[in-house]
């Protein structure tokens, strides 16, 4: 670092900026590894002659051992990029953005003189509401604004058409269905979760498919609601593509927001609930729409007035849908004294070390209720090729490295290093060897059994 540093300084270069996009895309462990390697080295130790410009998605971001009050970061999405400007603002300032993304790229490949009314049909749809439809079709996402266009374009400009807003409809939904759903619903892995995602791929699909439900059973019971807010509405045309919770509970759901299943929309106080002694206050919450595409999709509603007291209506309240779905899949348990706590209590438990509220021990752990799936994650997460060999040996116990190998189909060298004593499953104790015959066999501990596969044998 010093030689490359005193040679741009011989070619009078002040200052190295260093741009690295969508470095999230990588998993955990290679990140943490380039970041601890190369970019915390050149940060901390050139005094400001290599600075870094990195772009991580949301959940996804690690700076180890750099100092975080010293990093200027800038959040692009639109809730938390507008809401310094004022709540009510939000999306106002959204679409503005539509409008002046959509303008430069087309002053940029077709000149300055192009109207974008050349190639929609305005005839009934003003320009400034096919911005806004654009902005809930991709959540002000450039990347999939331009998929969106494409899917539009092959459906009418191809065509010698002009976009129209049923087109636009149709094109986010075909995006939907062929990108964004994809990734729970065809491919085996999650191409991206938060790093601290507790829940494997097909509990999120649980609960895609739950919201879902909800959100059509919310269409049906404002369409046949007598109460004055929903008055104008039928079981054809109400909307219900919101959902909000109370904050705490954006943890829970940030894989599904990262891929954009649901997307964070405002936040405010919802309504309150109860009266005369039991009245509880309104709350804060945070409100979420679902993806524009899978209401096309589902056939649920959008709702485009964006009404503020509408979006807060209890209807919309997914807290107990999300509380019972996450501890389906999850719960609390004591190991001392049997005890089971709620998830909603689990922050609180992590805070006090996994201590139980009850019994006073630090005894706590983390357990799946649901039997179907193969993996049962406390809080510590393993590399997936760590997992296939206590899978393996939970199949068949006391394995030598080349029964494991031939197994899973991977070289014994690689098995070997992966089992070495000075690696993550002998560390934690979920593998330990035995000398049997001169040669070494691997068994699964007790401890692997309790944490990963629910105690089976």
């Amino acid at each position: 670092m010093n030689q490359i540093k005193k040679l741009l300084i011989s070619l009078k270069i002040k200052t190295v900026f260093i741009c690295l996009d969508d470095a999230s895309e990588l998993e955990k462990d290679a990140l943490e590894t380039f970041m601890r390697c190369v970019v915390t080295p050149l940060n901390n130790s050139s005094e400001g002659f290599f600075k870094f410009k990195i772009s991580f998605y949301p959940g996804r971001d690690l700076l180890p051992e750099i100092d975080r009050t010293k990093v200027e970061t800038i959040n692009l999405d639109y809730y938390n990029l507008y809401q310094n400007t004022g709540r009510d603002k939000v999306e106002e300032n959204a679409i503005k953005y539509t409008e002046r993304l959509l303008r430069k790229r087309f002053d940029y490949y077709f000149g300055k003189d192009s109207l974008l009314e050349d190639f929609f049909d305005v005839s009934s749809v003003t320009i400034n509401q096919y911005y806004k439809q654009l902005f809930y079709s991709s959540s002000n996402v450039p990347r999939n604004l331009g998929k969106i266009l494409w899917y539009a374009s092959r459906m009418s400009i191809f065509e010698g058409k002009k976009i129209t807003k049923a087109i636009i409809q149709e094109a986010t939904k075909q995006h939907y269905l062929q990108e964004t759903r994809t990734v729970f619903f065809k491919n085996e892995f999650i191409q991206y979760k938060d790093y601290n995602e507790k829940f494997e791929k097909e509990h999120l699909k649980n609960l895609v498919n739950e919201i879902i439900l909800k959100a059509k059973d919310n269409k049906r019971h404002i369409g046949n609601s007598s109460s004055a807010i929903f008055k104008n509405y039928t079981t054809n045309t109400a909307p219900s593509n919101y959902l909000y919770f109370i904050p705490e509970f954006e943890s829970l759901i940030a894989s599904l927001e990262l891929n954009f299943f649901i997307t964070k929309h405002s936040q405010q106080k919802d309504r309150g609930s109860g009266s005369g002694s039991n009245y509880i206050p309104p709350k804060e919450v945070s409100i979420y729409t679902l993806n524009y595409g899978l209401c096309q999709s589902e056939d649920i509603i959008y709702d485009e007035n964006s009404d503020r007291k509408f979006r807060i209506e209890r209807v919309f309240d997914f807290n107990n849908l999300i509380i019972n779905w996450a501890n389906s899949q999850k719960s609390i348990i004591c190991n001392n004294c049997n005890a089971t706590h709620s998830l909603e209590k689990l922050d609180a438990i992590k805070a006090l070390g996994m201590i139980c509220t009850e019994c006073g021990q630090k005894t706590c752990e983390i357990i799946t209720n649901n039997n179907t799936l193969k993996i049962v994650e406390n809080s510590v997460q393993i590399p997936e090729k760590y997992f296939q060999i206590l899978n393996t040996l939970m199949i068949e116990d006391g394995q030598k490295v080349r029964d494991i190998s031939t197994e899973l189909d991977y070289n014994r060298w690689t098995i070997s290093a992966l089992i070495r004593s000075d690696r993550l499953l002998q560390i934690e104790e979920y593998i330990t060897p035995k000398n049997e015959n001169g040669t070494k066999h691997y068994y699964i501990t007790e401890k692997a059994k309790n944490i990963f596969f629910n105690g089976s044998n």
